[in-house]
């Protein structure tokens, strides 16, 4: 799902890029940290993923994994190797998710 802009999601909504506001508003510094956390969290199992689709070992799925700069091309690359090594029922599956 592509992001939305800010501004779909809530009017009148600012954007401060200002670091001067994890000062004023301390709890920010968390959610943010907890994000990035998350985040690492979820390109790890995208990494997995791919191990499992290609029977890499780790070290090579996440050389290769790692090697993808964009969202854009880790999730393409994820697509197109589950069209040839999943069984049809499996792959629409995974290709909805």
């Amino acid at each position: 799902m592509p992001a939305k802009p800010l501004i779909s999601v809530k009017r009148n909504a600012r954007f401060i890029q200002d670091q001067a506001v994890i000062r004023r508003h301390p709890g920010m510094a968390t959610l943010i940290a907890t994000a990035i956390t998350r985040w690492a969290a979820v390109e790890a199992n995208l990494g997995t993923v791919l191990m499992i689709l290609t029977g890499a070992k780790g070290a090579v799925a996440a050389a290769m994994y790692g090697s993808l700069k964009s969202p854009q091309a880790r999730a393409d690359t994820l697509r197109a190797v589950a069209r040839v090594t999943l069984e049809a029922d499996a792959n629409r599956v995974f290709q909805a998710a």
